[in-house]
């Protein structure tokens, strides 16, 4: 991968944004603002549940170290956000790990006498087993409510008929610049991003990036820009954190069309 890196001559950029932004811009402005109490609720009931019902198993039993090792170790990425995005690579390990607890828990008992104490355990056993499902229940309604139908995110009509209108303005592997709006905009209508330069436009990102994403627009010279204003990103406007290359936008391009909050503007004949 280095080899590679080096040869196609990225491996300077590679180092950066790998590894001194990560430890330094990024852990500082890119943290995000802790978990909302829906979030942490739903974290603690997922992951929480499996953590103690593999503590609550022998921690001897090579299974149940293989599952903490990975539970945990896949968690590190909190670290930096706490989000459901960062949580995405724990949630499978969570899953075996609820679901190995709950059968070790229900073979334990069954292969045991009936003494009341035994008896009394196995009870709590099935009520939080009946609890948990019952609350994974609700909250999957609650998901499906919100996610059934023909929508889907980041390919609903408005992004498809922008697509549709740069590709009838572009030729295939033109260069243009995407600002606010869906960045797969570039791959939806076969450009490429002017300057060759592409970070996702978030604050801790255009901090750094701003003014060489700003030197390729100005070498480039792109005909097309595809302008959404109304973007934010946890409360600060994309018009804010990305002011040079919005005034830059504003001077050399007009509207000639819109879909929705989002803009195509063409370049101002000089």
């Amino acid at each position: 991968m280095i080899i590679y890196f080096a040869n196609i001559g990225v491996l300077k950029d590679f180092w950066y944004w790998t590894v001194v932004f990560n430890l330094t811009t990024f852990a500082h402005f890119g943290r995000g603002q802790g978990p909302t109490f829906a979030h942490f609720t739903r974290v603690v009931f997922v992951f929480g549940s499996a953590f103690l019902l593999l503590v609550f198993n022998k921690l001897k039993v090579t299974e149940v170290q293989l599952l903490l090792i990975f539970l945990l170790g896949s968690l590190l990425g909190l670290s930096t956000r706490f989000d459901f995005m960062h949580f995405q690579p724990a949630l499978p390990f969570a899953v075996l790990a609820t679901v190995y607890a709950l059968e070790r828990f229900s073979k334990l008992y069954s292969s045991r006498g009936p003494n009341d104490q035994q008896m009394w355990s196995g009870r709590l056993v099935m009520i939080g087993t009946l609890g948990y499902f019952l609350i994974s229940f609700w909250w999957l309604v609650i998901f499906y409510k919100g996610h059934l139908g023909d929508r889907i995110i980041s390919f609903d009509f408005n992004t498809k008929s922008m697509a549709a209108k740069i590709k009838s303005l572009t030729y295939p592997g033109e260069k243009i610049f995407v600002f606010g709006a869906a960045p797969h905009l570039y791959q939806m209508s076969g450009t490429l991003p002017a300057g060759d330069v592409f970070v996702f436009q978030f604050p801790w990102f255009l901090q750094v990036a701003e003014g060489r994403i700003l030197e390729g627009i100005i070498k480039d010279k792109p005909q097309l820009v595809v302008l959404d204003r109304s973007v934010e990103i946890e409360n600060q406007k994309i018009t804010e954190f990305g002011k040079n290359i919005n005034e830059y936008i504003g001077q050399n391009y007009e509207k000639i069309d819109s879909v929705g909050t989002t803009e195509i503007l063409h370049r101002i004949t000089q």
